[in-house]
């Protein structure tokens, strides 16, 4: 699938992420971000699989950042290849 074609998600989905960040843990990051991620129609499991990607990609010490509301500039990107792989594997 063209990530073009998944724009909406994209977007659907940072704004979930970065909404998320508020949250002061990363269990909790992660948790608020998969459980807004499903409750936008995504399956739990493409969720978790995008969340681990983004996690893996930028590592602890990025995504404590998220924390303080502090997203990398090619978030939007890596979120998109993230779901984009995800949606592949399944």
């Amino acid at each position: 699938m063209h990530v073009d074609r998944l724009r909406p998600l994209i977007l659907l989905m940072a704004a979930a992420f970065l909404l998320s960040s508020c949250t002061r843990n990363e269990s909790r990051l992660e948790t608020s971000f998969v459980s807004s991620c499903a409750e936008g129609g995504t399956s739990e499991a493409r969720c978790q699989c995008t969340y681990d990607a983004i996690h893996k990609h930028y590592g602890d010490e990025t995504m404590a950042e998220f924390n303080n509301g502090n997203p990398p500039a090619d978030f939007a990107n890596v979120l998109g290849t993230s779901m984009a792989q995800c949606l592949a594997k399944q």
